[in-house]
């Protein structure tokens, strides 16, 4: 609570048990600059809302899978 995505991201990668698990930023915030700045951050994704139900298994499947999705 009281922290953003940015915060929790940099306290996921500062702790070395979880600096390699992949890490999506699913948000609202959906203009270019937004996905710049979470990429330079070092999200390995980027799923905007609203969250499309018939994509989302597909996507959760290609992280997982290791692949970086940007949508």
């Amino acid at each position: 609570p009281g922290e953003d995505g940015y915060a929790v991201l940099a306290a996921l990668r500062a702790d070395p048990r979880l600096q390699n698990k992949r890490v999506v930023a699913v948000t609202v915030h959906t203009a270019p600059s937004e996905k710049s700045r979470a990429r330079a951050a070092g999200f390995d994704g980027f799923i905007s809302k609203p969250i499309d139900p018939i994509r989302l298994p597909d996507q959760i499947k290609r992280v997982l899978a290791g692949e970086r999705v940007w949508e």
